[in-house]
């Protein structure tokens, strides 16, 4: 477990030094203390808090034009004396100008600040060379007084002293208010009604059964409850939720019981239905004549504000840990999958080609054919690895997702097997979105395999698809905007999710399978592809009865381009010159023999810059260029730039498995470059190769001399 910074815990000190002096202070009002010594208890409790502050509180006589000394136990009596009594005006020092301009006065230098011009002679002898003063207000806009500081050193006050004081205003506030309405009205029901509703805290009294028994103007606001709505009430019941409420009453039992302050924060319920939160501090209630009383005093600050921006804080600490674990795992599939797909074209291109040779349904055929499907699977993981890190390439086009649907069908149906019922509910009207169809086919068939898995007695699988149209606010719980969408469903009537499952369904990794009957890549995968292509996902889901993903792919309203598989059937022979560039032999090798192989000249070069040496040479032979985008030296794009300065319609083929999500202009109008993904199958390259061919004019020929 992570230690806490010695800063955080000097803060924790000093707050609790701060409560508990705070705390004398209240002790000192509620057992009647006269005002002097409660407010030298204050303002000594700020001098403990901050050692370099001498602090003073000065109060406004009955006229409102002159200062008199409330307590300043710690500035020299001379001075205190001389001070005392002097006339408030625009510039008469720190204390009386605030007190003039109802507001903070900060003065850094006292020999040098106008404000102290006629008062300078006073505070230099004593050494005091800064001072700064607040004014005390009560909540009807009185000014009672200001609280001054000074310090012996030309400074300005800290963020922290600040605080401080702020606090001290608010408690010196009661303790004024509290004495003036004593002198109005002796111990009288009126004068402590005076000082409660002068309160800026909410101050609830309470009796040993915890019902209200006092209720000031600011637990008004803060509860949205009236005085006359509340007395003789239960708090907990009428006020707190049942784990609010839990808390409150364990805070109130500790401080009944053992006659002590007790402090705890709770939410509160406000009438009008919201949520707050609350900083309580309880006391038992003392009496001069009989001791101590049965009932407390619980005074609550509302710290919703603070609530809120901890639980931003929390949220945010927790999206980036999130984004973090999800960076390193994309930066570990990145780092892998450029080699592993290397290794996995080899390994398939030359079993396709050894299959080729061997004789149909021998033991040779058949081991070769198992080598295919085992780095077929193996493809299929890297795909979700660099598909969920974001780092796969991709190929947008305008789709059909019914076509999708229908085109998938017979595979799905052998997938699920035959003790499944698969039914499809699609939508008549056009759905079409622009988006990758590997992309698009990875997600659906990840779905399906969830639905089979969580059905191994039988059920029924359906797959939905459908035009809406999300409004402001139901597009706002997917995080989505509004607009046109078309929306993808996989239903099961399988084992469905308790609540723990269905929050944690999207983590990479997690899986409620054995070990070794899945990676956990699923969802994560389903997830990473409906927002990297500006949609969302949600799960409906209920233990024993089934579960639903959805998925919403923004619509639009172009036709659908056809993107349907070619089959593998024998491409025609082609013919030209074929530039390769691949820092790897073996796929090098086997892309060059393959294409030979199908009639073209090949030439080779192992990087960018290499390449550039082959086109010197033989730049108006080349056809087509075939180029892996990550290589040494120079990648594939840049050698694309430079290469094309020359040639515009240049034919290329960019071939990677692996490209940090760079989306490779290979659709629309461009006619001179397509993709081709690792591990690439034979017939695949030979395709594209073809199809680039015969679509681009033939490299130019040289002029006879």
């Amino acid at each position: 477990m992570a230690s806490f910074p010695n800063s955080l815990i000097a803060e924790a000190s000093r707050a609790i030094s701060r409560y508990a002096a705070h705390q004398r202070v209240l002790e000192a009002m509620a057992l009647r203390l006269p005002l002097p010594q409660v407010l030298s208890r204050l303002v000594q409790s700020i001098e403990d808090a901050a050692p370099e502050m001498i602090g003073a509180v000065m109060l406004l006589d009955e006229t409102g034009t002159r200062v008199v000394t409330g307590a300043a136990p710690s500035l020299p009596i001379e001075y205190s004396n001389s001070v005392n009594g002097l006339t408030i005006g625009p510039t008469t020092g720190s204390c009386g100008t605030a007190l003039w301009r109802r507001e903070r006065v900060v003065v850094t230098d006292i020999a040098t600040d106008p404000l102290w011009a006629n008062y300078k002679q006073l505070a230099l002898p004593h050494g005091l060379l800064a001072s700064w003063s607040t004014p005390i207000v009560s909540s009807n806009g009185s000014t009672l007084g200001s609280f001054a500081v000074y310090y012996k050193t030309a400074r300005g006050p800290a963020p922290g002293e600040i605080r401080l004081v702020e606090d001290a205003v608010d408690l010196a506030c009661i303790a004024i208010g509290q004495e003036r309405a004593e002198n109005s009205e002796r111990r009288s029901a009126s004068h402590y009604r005076a000082v409660v509703e002068t309160a800026p805290s909410a101050i609830v009294g309470l009796d040993a059964e915890q019902r209200v028994t006092e209720w000031n103007r600011a637990a008004t606001d803060l509860f949205g409850r009236t005085r006359d709505e509340m007395i003789g009430k239960h708090f907990g019941t009428t006020c707190l939720s049942v784990e609010a409420a839990a808390t409150f009453d364990q805070c109130f039992g500790a401080s009944h019981a053992q006659r002590m302050q007790a402090v705890c924060e709770t939410e509160i319920s406000h009438a009008d239905g919201s949520k707050r939160w609350a900083l309580w501090s309880m006391s038992p209630v003392f009496s001069s004549d009989v001791g101590v009383g049965g009932g407390l005093l619980a005074i609550a600050q509302d710290i919703t504000d603070r609530m809120e921006a901890e639980s931003a804080l929390r949220s945010s600490e927790t999206q980036l840990r999130h984004s973090q674990k999800m960076e390193a795992v994309g930066r570990l599939a990145g780092g892998i999958a450029h080699d592993f797909n290397n290794l996995l074209t080899v390994i398939h291109g030359n079993a396709s080609l050894a299959m080729q040779d061997a004789i149909a349904d021998s033991p040779q055929h058949v081991a070769l054919s198992e080598v295919c499907d085992a780095a077929e699977r193996a493809t299929s993981l890297t795909r979700q690895l660099l598909t969920f890190s974001r780092r796969e390439p991709v190929e947008p086009a305008l789709l059909d997702v019914n076509e999708i649907v229908e085109d998938l069908r017979r595979m799905l149906g052998r997938l699920i097997g035959e003790h499944i019922q698969l039914e499809t509910t699609l939508s008549s009207k056009v759905v079409v979105v622009k988006a990758d169809r590997t992309n698009i086919e990875q997600l659906l068939l990840n779905l399906v395999v969830n639905g089979r898995d969580a059905m191994p007695d039988g059920g029924v699988l359906n797959v939905a698809t459908a035009q809406v149209v999300l409004d402001d606010e139901e597009a706002a719980l997917r995080e989505l905007t509004s607009g046109a969408y078309v929306k993808l469903s996989v239903s099961d009537t399988g084992s469905g999710m308790d609540e723990s499952t269905r929050a944690r369904a999207f983590e990479p990794f997690f899986t409620t399978k054995p070990a070794g009957e899945g990676t956990g890549l699923g969802l994560a995968t389903v997830y990473a592809i409906a927002t990297r292509h500006g949609g969302a996902v949600a799960i409906e889901t209920q233990p024993s009865v089934g579960t639903t993903v959805s998925l919403w792919l923004p619509r639009v309203s172009e036709d659908a381009e056809s993107t349907r598989r070619s089959d593998e059937h024998p491409v025609q022979v082609g013919s030209g010159t074929i530039l390769i560039v691949e820092d790897e032999e073996a796929v090098r090798n086997l892309s060059r023999r393959v294409l030979v192989a199908h009639g073209f000249r090949v030439l080779e070069a192992s990087n960018g810059e290499d390449a550039l040496q082959v086109w010197s040479k033989h730049r108006n032979e080349i056809n087509v260029l075939i180029t892996d985008v990550v290589m040494p030296k120079m990648g594939g794009p840049e050698l694309v730039e430079k290469l094309r300065l020359e040639r515009p319609d240049l034919a290329v083929v960019f071939c990677s498995g692996y490209s940090d999500n760079m989306v490779l202009p290979t659709s629309g109008d461009d006619v001179h470059t397509a993709f081709l993904g690792k591990p690439f199958t034979l017939h695949g390259l030979v395709e594209r190769v073809v199809r680039l061919t015969s679509v681009v004019r033939p490299a130019p020929t040289p002029a006879k001399t």
